[in-house]
């Protein structure tokens, strides 16, 4: 039983994901039909949607590599004062 003071425990998050992922199995196996269309700009707007995704994340990687380059290049190259 939850404890309405500690909160959600790591071991309810487990649980809780085993049967989300157990229920989502579920579901992907019995199907229904579906009387759906995809016309003919789907496939460009999926195109986009994925280049969109692959250049947002590179440019995020980039972003991110340049910072962590600057930081560990501001460690590294700080001279040790010698007291006279």
């Amino acid at each position: 039983m939850l404890n309405p003071k500690k909160g959600i425990t790591m071991k309810h998050c487990g649980l809780l994901t085993r049967l989300t992922v157990l229920l989502s199995l579920v579901l992907l196996m019995f199907p229904r039909k579906a009387f759906a269309y995809l016309d003919p700009g789907t496939g460009s707007y999926i195109l986009q949607l994925v280049l969109a995704a692959l250049f947002g994340a590179s440019f995020a990687v980039r972003i991110y590599f340049k910072n962590v380059k600057s930081f560990i290049g501001r460690i590294f190259s700080k001279k040790k004062k010698i007291d006279n």
